[in-house]
C-alpha cells in the first residue's frame, strides 16, 4: 500500500506544493484508519478516544472528508455479522462518534452563514461528469496499470470464497470493501467539480492504494500454497510488474515535475512584478473563465504577496460582473498575463 501510495504520478502534485488542504486530509484519514485498526485489536480504550478524535480532523479539513464516513457505516454493518460480532460494541461507539461530528462539521458551517465552497464549484451536468470521469480514470490508468486489474480479480476470487462458504477470515476482506467504497466515494465527489487538478485525487488514491495493497497481499498468500515453480515464477513476474510500475511513473513524474516548476516560475514573476509595480491599495480583479487554470495560480498569488513580499496592502480576488472597478483597481482578464506580467 506504501508503495501505491508514494509513487504514483497522479499523486506527484501534492508532494512539493505547501498549504494543499488534500495532504492534510490525507493526514488524518490514514491515522484515523490505523488508529480504529488498533482498537479493534487492541483492547485498549486509548486507540478508540484518539480513532474518534482523528476522524473530526477528517471533516474540519475539507468538506469532501464528509466521504470518510462510509467506513464507520460499511463496519456498522459488519458487525451484525457473526464475524464481527466480539467488536460491536467499538464500531457502534466508532460509528455513533462519526455521526455526531459528521452533523456538527456540517451544520457549524450551516448556521454561521459560510457557503459551501464545494457546491459553488458544483457543475451537474451529465457530460461534464462524463468528460471528468474519463480523464481520471485515465491518469489512474495510467499510473496503476495491470495492478487494479489483479486487485479486481482477487476480490472477486474473494467473494466467489465467501459464496462458496471457504472464506474463513471475513474481516480482511471488510477491509478491503471498505477501502474500495471509500476510494469509490472520494473519487465521485471530484466529477462534478469545475475545476480539474489531480492533486484532487489524493484521498481517493490513497483508498485505492490501501484496496490495492490488501487485494494483492491476499493473491500473494494464495500463490505460497502453490508448488514451488509455479511460485518462483508467478513471483518473479510480481516483481517485473513492481520494476515497470516504478519505472513507467518515474519518467512521468520526472516530465511532470519539469513542467510544473516552470509554470510555478512563471507564477513567481508574475508576483514579484505586482509587489514591485503596483501602487499601494491596489485592488487586483482576475476575470478568468470558470475552471480555468488561471483561478488555480491566483490562490499562490493571494497567499505569496502579503507572505514574501510584505504587499498585504494589496487586494487580490476574483472579479463579478456585479462589482463596480474603481480608479485604484486593474482588471485581468487574459490568463497569460500570469506568465507575460510585463504586458500589463
Amino acid at each position: 500500500s506504501g508503495l501505491f501510495f508514494v509513487f504514483p504520478s497522479v499523486n506527484i502534485d501534492n508532494w512539493y506544493r505547501l498549504g494543499n488542504q488534500e495532504p492534510r486530509l490525507t493526514f488524518w484519514l490514514i491515522l484515523t484508519i490505523f488508529l480504529f485498526y488498533l482498537a479493534l485489536k487492541i483492547e485498549k480504550k486509548i486507540f478508540l478516544i484518539l480513532a474518534i478524535l482523528s476522524s473530526l480532523g477528517v471533516y474540519l479539513t475539507k468538506e469532501n472528508g464528509l466521504a470518510f464516513f462510509v467506513l464507520p457505516l460499511i463496519w456498522l454493518i459488519f458487525s451484525f455479522t457473526k464475524e464481527g460480532k466480539s467488536s460491536r460494541k467499538k464500531i457502534l461507539i466508532f460509528f455513533l462518534a462519526n455521526l455526531i461530528l459528521l452533523l456538527l462539521s456540517r451544520a457549524g458551517p450551516y448556521f454561521l452563514g459560510v457557503k459551501s465552497g464545494y457546491l459553488e464549484a458544483y457543475r451537474l451536468d451529465f457530460y461534464w461528469i462524463v468528460k471528468n470521469f474519463r480523464w481520471y480514470f485515465y491518469f489512474l490508468k495510467e499510473s496503476f496499470g495491470i495492478f487494479l486489474w489483479l486487485s479486481l480479480f482477487s476480490l472477486i476470487w474473494q467473494l466467489f470464497l465467501v459464496f462458496k462458504g471457504q472464506l474463513k477470515n471475513k474481516t480482511f476482506l471488510i477491509w478491503e470493501v471498505s477501502f474500495l467504497i471509500l476510494f469509490l466515494t472520494f473519487f465521485a465527489l471530484q466529477l462534478p467539480l469545475i475545476l480539474f487538478e489531480q492533486r484532487y485525487l489524493l484521498p481517493a488514491t490513497t483508498s485505492l492504494a490501501l484496496f490495492l495493497g490488501t487485494s494483492l497481499f491476499f493473491l500473494l498468500e494464495k500463490v505460497s500454497s502453490f508448488r514451488p515453480f509455479f511460485q518462483k515464477s508467478i513471483y518473479f513476474i510480481f516483481f517485473l510488474l513492481i520494476i515497470n510500475f516504478l519505472f513507467y511513473n518515474g519518467i512521468r513524474i520526472r516530465n511532470y515535475i519539469g513542467n510544473s516548476l516552470k509554470l510555478n516560475c512563471l507564477n513567481w514573476e508574475m508576483v514579484s512584478y505586482l509587489a514591485q509595480n503596483m501602487p499601494e491599495h491596489t485592488n487586483l480583479y482576475f476575470n478568468f473563465p470558470r475552471g480555468d487554470q488561471g483561478q488555480e495560480y491566483l490562490v499562490n498569488i493571494k497567499k505569496q504577496l502579503p507572505l514574501f513580499f510584505k504587499r498585504s496592502d494589496l487586494k487580490v480576488d476574483y472579479y463579478e460582473k456585479s462589482k463596480t472597478i474603481g480608479e485604484s483597481s486593474l482588471l485581468i482578464s487574459n490568463p497569460k498575463l500570469l506568465f507575460y506580467p510585463e504586458a500589463l
